[in-house]
């Protein structure tokens, strides 16, 4: 084990299901991106666009 990794069980069941998702997407970057893509167009409310974030934290906070 290289010292920067973590024996954590969500680490682990992460790592499990990101070795899963891969594989049934054939290793495949270009189907990986597509499916993410889909996902996201197909739940745009649970989705933050960071821009609106990093814009409204930017605004000065009112009293």
């Amino acid at each position: 084990m290289r010292e920067y990794d973590v024996e954590d069980p969500v680490v682990e069941e992460t790592r499990v299901h990101g070795c899963a998702y891969t594989d049934r997407m054939g290793y495949d970057i270009h189907r990986i991106f597509e499916d993410l893509r889909r996902h996201q167009s197909e739940n745009a409310d649970r989705y933050v666009n960071q821009t609106t974030v990093i814009r409204d934290a930017a605004k000065p906070q009112s009293a």
